[in-house]
């Protein structure tokens, strides 16, 4: 632990409460006051509060922190495995075979040649189609996909279509249904 003396020469009298943050994080909040006595119980029940009230948004943040990474893991797990899976793919068609045999080759392949699976499907795609580009999977960011529509529908003057129109999917005009 440091020496506060150091950080805060004027404080002589700390407060200091653990967070409640769960099993895997921990953290305190620690109060300075310039003079001793100054922590009543009534500052103390207030800082109780207050430190429960920051626990409750700490944790909250280390949730959605968690959640975004998952997130991240998740997209770039998916990313890599399109190509395994398109490998998978060719080689089935190749060679009739099931989808677990297909896999079973690619990862022998792979540990023969010393390289990542999905570099070894990167080959044989590349092999297969005669593309040199790197094969990934296509998402779209939910909160942009609202934002996008909610923009679109917000250009049209007329709001929404009803049963009884139809918009152009090209050109966004109204035309009556038939």
């Amino acid at each position: 632990m440091r020496d506060l003396t150091a950080l805060y020469p004027e404080a002589n009298s700390v407060l200091g409460l653990p967070l409640a943050l769960g099993k895997d994080a921990s953290a305190a909040l620690k109060f300075f006051a310039p003079a001793t006595g100054l922590f009543t119980e009534e500052a103390i029940g207030e800082a109780v509060v207050f430190g429960d009230m920051a626990g409750q948004a700490l944790r909250l943040t280390l949730r959605v922190i968690a959640a975004n990474l998952l997130a991240q893991d998740l997209k770039a797990a998916m990313e890599l495995r399109t190509p395994i899976d398109l490998a998978c793919g060719m080689i089935m068609e190749q060679s009739h075979c099931t989808q677990e045999e297909a896999f079973n080759f690619l990862t022998t392949a792979s540990q023969h040649r010393n390289q990542k699976v999905h570099d070894v499907a990167d080959g044989i795609i590349k092999a297969r189609t005669g593309s040199s580009g790197h094969i990934t999977a296509h998402f779209q960011d939910r909160s942009c996909l609202a934002q996008r529509t909610h923009a679109a529908w917000a250009m049209r003057s007329s709001g929404p279509p009803t049963p009884k129109r139809r918009r152009c999917c090209r050109t966004g005009t109204a035309r009556r249904r038939r």
